[in-house]
């Protein structure tokens, strides 16, 4: 739980920071958008243009310049939230990777004492198969049928 916690915390460092520059990178492009305009102002007004037509041209590129920022603010957006679902899908991974590993670890930790359990069953059955032949209880051919009955688990 505590590597989940520590996910969801780089996952908000990441949005913040990526937060961050993408503002960083709208102002800087509002500010050189508005030098743009303040120099096309000045040619305008050096090329002999009426007041009029300068105002309408400065609309004009001022409307223009505004749909490229919407669209791209837009597609900011769009990109921020696939980045999104990517950081979370990445998690989930992560989670049931974690989840399969703690599954597995938990299945071995089980499993010796399983296999320790029936290995020595087995062995004090072997044991006691070989003291049967040493006591000549049985035939060396029965003992024989027994061990490997008892290898082959049928015992």
């Amino acid at each position: 739980m505590e590597s989940f916690s520590n996910e969801i915390d780089g996952k908000n460092q990441i949005f913040e920071q990526l937060e961050t520059q993408i503002n960083k990178q709208l102002e800087e492009l509002s500010q050189n958008i508005h030098e743009q305009f303040a120099h096309l102002s000045e040619r305008l007004n050096e090329a002999g243009l009426s007041s009029d037509e300068t105002q309408k041209i400065l609309d004009q590129a001022f409307k223009v310049g505004e749909r490229a920022t919407k669209r791209s603010e837009e597609k900011i957006h769009r990109s921020q939230e696939i980045l999104e679902r990517k950081i979370e899908n990445a998690i989930r991974r992560s989670q049931k990777r974690d989840s399969f590993k703690d599954r597995r670890t938990f299945r071995r930790a089980q499993s010796p004492k399983i296999n320790e359990a029936s290995d020595s069953i087995s062995e004090d059955e072997r044991l006691f198969i070989l003291r049967m032949l040493e006591e000549k209880k049985i035939t060396i051919e029965q003992a024989e049928e027994l061990l490997s009955a008892l290898e082959n688990g049928e015992a």
